[in-house]
């Protein structure tokens, strides 16, 4: 008791000597028990709900688009660049230096540092205002998961809540890596993986020191330490981060100071001004669109929003040859630029003073990204200043001088050229980084539009999609938007009609003046070539026999077929319909001409073979969906007719492949569009050119020698490690038909011989009879301009109005004999 008594004592002396350690102490034991009860009364509140829910949180992830080898990486989709990481696979260094600048006590508190929040509040108390926040690691995860970003005292009393849920649910690994996934670093990159490959090209896991302390630096003010926007304090403060982690053991100081002196070097690879000028742009736009309507269009219980397709980290394998498409991309610029070089440029530059009534001085393109920029890329600029030699241009953080040789493409100086405000698109030759000035040359977007589409035919799948000139300029697709006059590429689909109804290829029709009406459809070169097969008439392209076919036939059964073979937009029921009228997507064509070298077979056009999760679950399988549209003989005989087309006929140049080819030109009337589709086996290629608004491409500029020749350089380069293939025989025709032919043999004999009889009129091309017309073999020559010379008219014919088969066995084609016929090329006349 007396010992008890004396430590009593002790006990009051001492608490009356210290009475403020006193109160400290008790305060502290006091503080400590409350915020236990408040930890676990908190435990029952929404706070820890949310933070429980975090174990299924998934951040959003990047979609990627490939190519058809399964690797190329063709395009992203993405609100939030993003590419999350396990803990393992975010490197030491990477770690260290953002603990070191961010939260060196992170592995000590649980949650809240109350040395840090202490020395917080003297600061803010000490300079009247909320200077500095003092929040851990933890709190900052839990502002960027669950808080807006206002400075606020209770939205901090929040932050503190969650931080201690958060750590009460997860390890500090966890916390960790939620935090390396989930800050924002600039540049539109979430997560240090985004933020490396933003920045420097490569992934984290290959920076080296400096680089893992400049990524440290941005999480505290992406913007203000932009090394793009301000490199000096971007330097600063990742000296700062690197000073951080020498003071915390985590490198040694002489490390720290070899790193300091290094400067910043970056790579820089933006995403999102990438896709736009990529080569794949047009293509992985068509996906993003088909995405949306496979994902909404899911049953109910799969169903995902439009918008997941960028949030969902899904892995989408197309059917597009990467390869092709670079080289599609090529071979339309080229076509496009060779068309503006043959009549000059006369376009127009948009100016944002006139159009938006924008201020020069303080105007921003939406592709100034402030990305560094390099050789080779396409950049748009503003015109600033004119002077009678240069212009200045602005290309947001950089300028450039344009004089008279940066603008020789377009044959005027620059002012003559341009005015203040003009936007106009360069190719950047040279960067001076120091200076932030370009060298460049005027890159003149031409006026003309071209498309292009590579079908596999017995896939259906799309190898090549080239829309326009440039998708950042021109989004329009005018491969899948654009619907247009065929012109003769329509003519296929009436030969194919008349087949189907008993006509051969070698039967007889007449190139004679034809009216119906107040209509009379001309030839293109304004003559007559009299009698010839059909198999001629299609080769040489001749609009009237195309009409009188039409004619023989009736323009319903011609309707029916080209329904049949998939095409949106429904013939024009009128005769002029055999000479394109009907207007058309270019890869609607392309689709419908696939039938031929695919034995009547037509496969749906589709894009993608594939969608995966991100758990690498297949959630969507895009199997071809086809259909016989039509009988395997006509459709071989098709292509028996087409080859005409190639080997002696508007399309000679194509021989030059050395392929088995077949196809068809295509003109429209007043030149407004030009059009070539051709096939090998087993792809077929379509390429068009024309004015957007469809105006006239000028006079001589048809599809033989507007486009003919890029699709052959485009082909060259896409079959040169393809193996050569052949056509197959033409099969036996169906019984229905061979007994439709038969009974067209008949009728011509009863009526030969009631003609001979009173007449004795034979017609040539019977076997046995001469053929009499003197343009029938003729060869046309180049006259001294080098422009294709019209044959001269024949004699008048008396019209004929209904096709002479010719009696007998049909006599084999050129093509089965295996030989060529005469190369007279004869351009197509375009429909009214």
């Amino acid at each position: 008791m007396d010992k008890l008594s004396e430590m009593g004592a002790r006990l009051e002396s001492f608490f009356q000597r210290a009475t403020f350690l006193a109160l400290v102490i008790l305060s502290i034991i006091a503080g400590g028990l409350t915020g236990l009860v408040l930890a676990y009364q908190a435990s029952f509140t929404s706070y820890a709900a949310e933070v429980e829910a975090l174990a299924d949180y998934r951040p959003s992830e990047i979609t990627k688009v490939y190519a058809d080898d399964g690797k190329t990486v063709i395009g992203e989709l993405a609100l939030e660049r993003r590419i999350p990481l396990s803990y393992e696979e975010i490197p030491d260094l990477m770690k260290k230096a953002i603990l070191a600048i961010e939260d060196a006590r992170f592995d000590e508190h649980v949650g809240i540092d109350p040395i840090r929040l202490i020395g917080a509040a003297i600061e803010n108390f000490r300079r009247n205002r909320r200077a500095q926040g003092g929040s851990t690691l933890t709190q900052q995860l839990a502002r960027l998961l669950f808080l807006k970003p206002e400075k606020t005292y209770s939205r901090k009393l929040r932050e503190i809540m969650y931080a201690l849920q958060i750590e009460r649910y997860y390890t500090k690994e966890q916390i960790l890596t939620l935090y390396c996934n989930q800050i924002f670093l600039g540049g539109g990159a979430y997560g240090v993986e985004a933020a490396a490959r933003y920045y420097f090209s490569k992934s984290v896991k290959e920076l080296k020191l400096e680089e893992y302390a400049l990524l440290a630096a941005l999480p505290k003010a992406p913007q203000q330490y932009s090394p793009v926007l301000h490199p000096e304090a971007a330097r600063a403060r990742r000296n700062l981060v690197l000073q951080a982690m020498a003071d915390e053991g985590f490198i040694t100081q002489a490390e720290a100071e070899a790193a300091k002196a290094r400067p910043i070097k970056l790579n820089i690879d933006d995403a999102r001004n990438k896709n736009d000028r990529s080569p794949y742009a047009y293509f992985v736009e068509e996906v993003r669109q088909e995405l949306q309507r496979i994902l909404v269009e899911r049953p109910a219980s799969n169903a995902m929003d439009a918008m997941d397709l960028y949030r969902a980290g899904l892995s989408v394998y197309t059917t597009l040859d990467a390869r092709a498409q670079e080289e599609a991309t090529k071979a339309v610029r080229k076509m496009l630029r060779a068309y503006t070089q043959r009549h000059g440029w006369r376009g127009k530059f948009y100016n944002v003073i006139e159009k938006e009534g924008a201020d020069v001085e303080t105007y921003h393109h939406p592709s100034w990204t402030f990305s560094l920029t390099k050789p080779g890329e396409i950049l748009t600029g503003l015109i600033k200043e004119v002077k009678e030699t240069a212009a200045l241009v602005s290309f947001g953080n950089y300028f450039a001088l344009v004089t008279a040789k940066e603008t020789a493409e377009a044959r005027r100086g620059p002012a003559q050229l341009f005015k203040r405000g003009d936007l106009a698109q360069f190719v950047v030759e040279a960067v001076d980084e120091a200076k932030k000035r370009l060298t460049v040359q005027l890159e003149l977007v031409p006026e003309v539009q071209g498309a292009l589409v590579l079908l596999d035919a017995k896939t259906g799948e799309i190898k090549a999609m080239v829309g326009g000139y440039d998708f950042a300029t021109t989004k329009f697709n005018h491969a899948t938007q654009a619907n247009r006059q065929t012109g003769s590429a329509f003519k296929p689909f009436i030969y194919a009609a008349a087949i189907e109804q008993g006509l051969r290829p070698d039967d007889l029709v007449v190139d004679a003046p034809f009216r119906r009406g107040n209509w009379e459809p001309h030839n293109y070169d304004d003559s007559y070539m009299g009698v010839m097969t059909l198999r001629k008439a299609l080769a040489l392209s001749r609009n009237i026999p195309a009409v009188r076919v039409l004619d023989e036939i009736g323009v319903s059964r011609a309707a029916d077929l080209v329904k049949r073979l998939g095409l949106p937009n429904p013939m024009a029921p009128f005769l002029p319909s055999a000479l394109g009228a009907t207007e058309e997507p270019l890869l609607s064509m392309v689709s419908a001409y696939s039938v031929f070298p695919n034995g009547g077979v037509r496969v749906e056009p589709r894009m993608i073979r594939r969608i995966v999760d991100r758990d690498g679950q297949v959630i969507e399988e895009i199997r071809p969906k086809q259909q016989r549209v039509m009988h395997e003989y006509v459709a071989a005989q098709m292509v028996s007719l087409m080859r005409g087309v190639v080997e002696f006929g508007t399309a000679t140049r194509a021989n030059a492949l050395g392929r088995e080819l077949a196809g068809k030109t295509g003109t429209v009337n007043n030149f407004t569009d030009a059009w070539f589709i051709g096939y090998t086996p087993s792809v077929v290629c379509g390429a068009w050119i024309g004015f957007s608004e469809k105006r006239s491409l000028g006079k001589g500029e048809a599809g033989s020698s507007a486009v003919l020749p890029f699709w052959v350089e485009f082909m060259q380069s896409y079959l040169k490690d393809k193996p050569k293939e052949s056509f197959g025989a033409i099969p036996a025709p169906p019984p229905d038909l061979k007994r439709m032919q038969d009974a067209r043999l008949k009728d011509l004999a009863t009526e030969q011989e009631l003609n001979s009889a009173s007449e004795g009129d034979i017609l040539p091309g019977i076997e046995g009879v001469p053929n009499l017309d003197p343009l029938s073999e003729m060869t046309r020559r180049p006259n001294s301009s080098g422009e294709k010379a019209a044959p001269p008219a024949a004699p008048p014919t008396p019209p004929v109005e209904r096709l002479k088969p010719v009696p007998g066995p049909t006599p084999p084609s050129p093509m089965e004999k295996g030989k060529k016929g005469k190369k007279g090329k004869v351009e197509e006349k375009q429909p009214a």
